[in-house]
């Protein structure tokens, strides 16, 4: 299933979005950003909950654009799930079907084979707020699936998860899309639940698409300055004359090795973590974080050795 977004525009207020040019195909495609970079917005437009302002949006070849969110072949599952409170579980998984007119009997033989796959068969005749987050995540994502539509959109679907719910999810979601074929969409802020489940993953800053390309370059040798500052949580984008370098470069934490080396610099914080721990350097008049396994005192002087680097290219400065 392939989906082509060609100069699309969109804009409310002083936001603006685009244009965008994108091409999805037979994937599972993550689309990562700022608060307010304009995400969400883009899957609505996809699902045809907005209308752009220009631009197109082909679907297996078929302009979509002006067509009805229901005549697209997209489901979409929001944030809050969308779940119905005065329906039952059942009747919200089948609410599309019934909306089609689909026979009784067809409606009762696919909810009832989805929501077995889903491991939801006992709840279809709870009512949604009786269920845990996982349970209604999996409600949302059944009442997506019945269908029929070979391409789902997902906005930040694990937000409300606890991280144990959040690593079981992510193994179904990449079921699902194996087992019924899907292209998907996926919104999230998360950098891990990005790298473990997108083929390749998109950057939107401000409106503009920024990046679209495989997650080990993204996260390893990012060639756009923003893009860099966005993955670089706890990463480094420093000025490479501390390293004789002309330009910025990017350093993972794990590419500084402390105890070593010639640069010198003083620990100004630490951060604990599961696996080590975040040491913030203080270098001259700039700021480095390394990851250790030992935990160094603030206010400390370190050497430091930086094992590898990437240089960033200056394409954006904004």
């Amino acid at each position: 299933m392939s989906l082509r977004i060609i100069e699309l525009e969109y804009q409310v207020q002083s936001f603006k979005l685009g244009p965008i040019d994108l091409s999805i195909n037979d994937e599972y495609f993550v689309l990562m950003g700022p608060t307010g970079s304009g995400k969400s917005t883009l899957l609505r437009l996809v699902a045809g909950a907005h209308r752009p302002r220009n631009g197109r949006i082909i679907i297996n070849g078929v302009d979509v654009t002006m067509m009805p969110p229901e005549k697209r072949g997209v489901s979409f599952v929001p944030q809050d799930y969308a779940l119905f409170s005065i329906m039952s579980v059942r009747r919200n998984i089948e609410f599309g079907l019934r909306a089609r007119g689909s026979p009784r009997e067809r409606i009762d033989k696919v909810v009832s084979s989805i929501a077995g796959q889903l491991g939801i068969d006992g709840l279809l005749e709870r009512n949604p707020a009786t269920l845990s987050g996982g349970e209604r995540q999996k409600v949302a994502l059944a009442r997506a699936l019945v269908s029929g539509a070979r391409i789902l959109l997902l906005d930040e679907p694990l937000s409300m998860l606890d991280p144990h719910s959040r690593m079981g999810f992510m193994e179904l979601l990449k079921d699902v899309r194996r087992q019924y074929g899907l292209t998907v969409i996926h919104v999230t802020h998360d950098f891990e639940e990005a790298y473990s489940l997108a083929d390749r993953i998109g950057v939107i800053i401000g409106g503009q698409l920024r990046y679209v390309g495989d997650k080990e370059t993204l996260f390893n040798e990012p060639n756009d300055i923003d893009v860099a500052g966005f993955v670089g949580y706890r990463n480094n984008v420093v000025d490479g004359r501390i390293l004789g370098i002309d330009g910025l470069v990017f350093i993972r934490p794990e590419w500084i090795e402390l105890g070593i080396g010639t640069l010198e610099g003083i620990v100004t914080n630490v951060i604990d973590s599961l696996s080590g721990f975040y040491v913030e350097i203080r270098i001259n008049d700039d700021r480095l974080v390394a990851f250790s396994k030992r935990r160094p005192e603030v206010g400390e002087k370190v050497n430091i050795n930086i094992v590898k680097h990437h240089v960033i290219k200056k394409q954006h400065t904004s």
